[in-house]
């Protein structure tokens, strides 16, 4: 996987690296889904929830589709907005569906059931838990790379230039 040119001391180094990079990336995908979270649940805590109806569908790549959903705020004003989620399976056109809105703002809505609400937070933990995976692989090649080359012959200790057996 790593060509270190039979040094495992430059081979640390190069798996020092890999985990930062990983270690990094994980990181964005948590503070990713940790904004995620905060984000669902701000919108439940300040929401309100009424029905709605599916009056259009808009079709997306490879089958996907993204409810147009009319819904009638608690103040009477009638909005028609589309979904930013496009998904397959989909509410069809004339079904009756749970809608929650930001009560300041109502145009800050999703349909009310859990891909809707907690999609981001899913492809979050998704990305985390592959990174963590990469991490964890990259640690157990890595110290079964240096442990092969330290059997070859090149232990770190020769490689520094320290001689442990006494001279003569």
């Amino acid at each position: 996987m790593v060509n270190a040119e039979g040094n495992p001391v430059r081979t640390r180094r190069i798996f020092a690296v890999l985990d930062k990079v990983y270690g990094s990336l994980f990181l964005i995908a948590t503070i990713g889904t940790v904004i995620s979270l905060v984000c669902v649940s701000d919108l439940l805590t300040n929401a309100t929830h009424v029905n709605g109806q599916v009056v259009y569908i808009t079709y997306g790549a490879k089958g996907a589709r993204a409810p147009v959903v009319r819904f009638k705020t608690a103040n009477g004003e009638m909005l028609q907005l589309q979904s930013d989620l496009y998904t397959s399976p989909a509410p069809k056109m004339g079904d009756t569906v749970k809608v929650v809105y930001r009560t300041a703002n109502p145009r800050d809505w999703r349909i009310d059931d859990w891909i809707h609400l907690y999609f981001w937070t899913l492809m979050g933990l998704i990305f985390m838990f592959a990174w963590a995976m990469a991490i964890i692989i990259t640690k157990l090649i890595g110290h079964f790379q240096i442990r092969k080359l330290e059997r070859a012959g090149d232990s770190p200790a020769q490689l520094q230039g320290d001689q442990t057996s006494p001279s003569r």
